[in-house]
């Protein structure tokens, strides 16, 4: 959890907001995404920050300083539970 903490501040701290995505990827998995990869985590971006709009405490739960990126916490989480995250071949 406090990976994808870091992890989500650093990609909003480092990356412009339209290349996020991409940069996510290479920090957790070196490499690009795949289009269909962006579309579902951007998908997941915009159903998170609605939800977390509409739950300011639980947003707030997942990255005090910054709520309003707080989605990101939770790409940051899928990404760094991938099985190509955790398994090296």
């Amino acid at each position: 959890y406090e990976a994808a903490q870091a992890m989500a501040l650093r990609v909003i701290d480092e990356a412009e907001p339209g290349k996020r995505i991409d940069y996510a990827f290479e920090l957790a998995l070196g490499r690009s995404p795949a289009a269909r990869e962006r579309q579902r985590l951007q998908r997941l971006l915009d159903e998170q920050s609605t939800l977390l709009a509409a739950h300011e405490r639980q947003a707030a739960s997942l990255l005090p300083l910054r709520p309003k990126d707080a989605a990101w916490v939770v790409a940051s989480r899928v990404l760094l539970n991938l099985d190509e995250f955790i398994t090296r071949e």
